[in-house]
């Protein structure tokens, strides 16, 4: 898993001296905080997590956008899934 948090990138000459394109197009998960900074440089397909905090500061709300007919395909059998284990 690669991690960027991209909460005080200033450009993208930053991202791009990173060599973000080996860890956006290599083998294994990039997980990137404030992702919508770079939105222009996101691969097509790809699965959006959003974490938005709600009125307590212990609730969040997550929303789930998939990106590409791959993950439009998959989010919705992965979640009736995890309903069907929330269920037993």
């Amino acid at each position: 898993m690669y991690h960027f948090d991209l909460y005080r990138l200033r450009s993208f000459e930053e991202l791009y001296d990173l060599g973000y394109e080996e860890y956006f197009g290599g083998p294994g998960i990039t997980v990137i905080e404030w992702g919508e900074k770079i939105a222009p440089l996101l691969p097509e397909v790809f699965l959006e997590i959003k974490l938005t905090q709600q009125l307590s500061e212990n609730v969040r709300e997550i929303e789930i956008i998939p990106h590409g007919s791959r993950w439009e395909r998959l989010v919705p059998e992965w979640l009736k899934k995890s309903r069907l284990k929330q269920e037993r």
